[in-house]
């Protein structure tokens, strides 16, 4: 194994912690504005704020998912992998089970709990779970189906083209797995078997972009200069009639990138800030795994009651919410499990702790 490239790769990095951090901001942000701030609903409220809020989130999904494979692709380290068996193991523990349980545990009965789906329609979902049609996992989870294929299918292109120093070819490798392998004779997505497959070329991107140390290259003149740029590009993209939806993906990666180097060389000079980053970085998979139930709760029994002519302050308070709930959660959880495991141990004779038996 490359010792050197598995110790860049897998040591912590402010600037993934900084990226990981800001991608998750928008996925909750997307997802508030997707159960619905209908400005005719909120006839009393600041319209101003709620046309401008619909902007910022149709612009952020624009290009946060490609951004997070993105990203995925910066933290792939090929040589930590002997054989694709490996790989399929890891990724299925890491990505495919949690999304599972998540689906059956939280997602579903969250969904009834709160009314948003009938018991025909669980059953449905239920079935689609275990058969794979229609991508099986619903909801926010997909991410991490498409997320397992595209890791399984990137393997072979790294191992053998983007490792040995032959990117072009690696690329076209990749173009051709993502055109014709979804072309194979069934119709349906067999459990998001093709969606991961769209974003193949990104997570190829993002592991050349970081193997080849592109952002540590380039000056951070150059990269306040393309944030300018990109500031112009998304306040007038509409009448510049930008069609290619390619660009615009590519743009907003390259932006929330630049920008998450620069937040992290100022992190490096505060040592406080930076131990906070890592801290909460180490946290957002909860709050990517339980934003989106924590959401339905609030739409089935809180928004309606509070928000009244409020809504600005109810966005950001269920913003924050959604931020911070599953972080406390799961640290209350992790103390409860310490302080059950010191006292099981207090409650064992000291020869059953210690693993020694009296002579």
């Amino acid at each position: 194994m490359n010792t050197v490239e598995h110790k860049m790769i897998t040591s912590r990095n402010t600037q993934f912690d900084v990226l990981r951090i800001l991608l998750t901001w928008f996925v909750v942000l997307g997802h508030i504005n997707y159960t619905g701030y209908d400005p005719a609903r909120y006839a009393g409220a600041s319209q101003f704020f709620i046309l401008n809020q619909n902007k910022l989130l149709s612009w952020i999904y624009s290009f946060h998912m490609p951004a997070f494979m993105f990203l995925s692709g910066m933290l792939f380290c090929v040589t930590k992998y002997d054989c694709i068996d490996k790989i399929a193991w890891d990724k299925f523990k890491k990505l495919v089970v949690p999304a599972y349980l998540l689906q059956m545990f939280v997602m579903i009965p969250v969904k009834v709990f709160t009314g948003i789906v009938t018991w025909e329609k669980v059953i449905e979902e239920y079935n689609d779970l275990y058969s794979g049609v229609r991508g099986g996992v619903y909801d926010h989870l997909w991410f991490m189906m498409a997320l397992f294929w595209c890791c399984l299918f990137f393997y072979f292109p790294c191992k053998f083209l983007f490792h040995r120093r032959k990117i072009v070819i690696g690329f076209f490798a990749c173009g051709f797995l993502m055109k014709y392998i979804p072309m194979l004779p069934f119709s349906d997505d067999f459990y998001l078997f093709k969606t991961g497959l769209t974003y193949l070329f990104v997570f190829a991107l993002g592991w050349v972009y970081h193997k080849k140390s592109i952002g540590q290259k380039l000056k951070t003149v150059y990269k306040l200069l393309y944030l300018v740029c990109y500031l112009f590009f998304i306040a007038n993209y509409h009448s510049l009639e930008v069609k290619n939806r390619y660009v615009i993906q590519v743009a907003g990666i390259l932006a929330v990138t630049f920008l998450s180097e620069m937040i992290n060389h100022f992190c490096k000079q505060q040592e406080a800030v930076e131990k906070i980053i890592r801290f909460y970085s180490k946290e957002t998979k909860y709050v990517y795994y339980f934003h989106v139930p924590l959401l339905w709760i609030s739409v089935a029994y809180l928004r309606e009651r509070f928000i009244a002519e409020t809504v600005v302050w109810y966005f950001l308070l269920e913003v924050a919410g959604c931020m911070l709930l599953p972080v406390l959660g799961h640290r209350m959880l992790a103390l409860l499990w310490y302080i059950l495991k010191i006292k099981g141990k207090e409650k064992c004779p000291k020869d059953l702790v210690s693993g020694k038996e009296e002579a």
